[in-house]
């Protein structure tokens, strides 16, 4: 998963994430030397909810998988301020 800033100062953030269940987490990641801790939900028709926090840093997202990709919405706050954006991942 790749979360880009549309608004703010928060850059680009690579999340490698897994989903099993309709859960979805984190299996890996670092933004600003913290790892970044992932969940989120996906419901049967792909619609998804995450929240991601990385030391201070807090966002939460939404937005829809299908069986090849996803894409969404984010926003967060931190150190920095008021940051927001959109994600897109791929199945590998």
């Amino acid at each position: 998963m790749v979360a880009q800033t549309t608004r703010g100062h928060c850059g680009v953030v690579e999340i490698p994430f897994a989903v099993s269940g309709g859960r979805i987490f984190s299996t890996g990641g670092f933004f600003a030397f913290y790892p970044i801790n992932m969940d989120g939900r996906v419901s049967g028709s792909g619609q998804a909810r995450l929240v991601a926090v990385s030391g201070p840093r807090i966002a939460r997202g939404a937005g829809r998988f299908t069986f090849l990709r996803g894409r969404g919405t984010w926003a967060g706050t931190g150190p920095s301020g008021l940051c927001s954006g959109v994600w897109t991942a791929s199945r590998i």
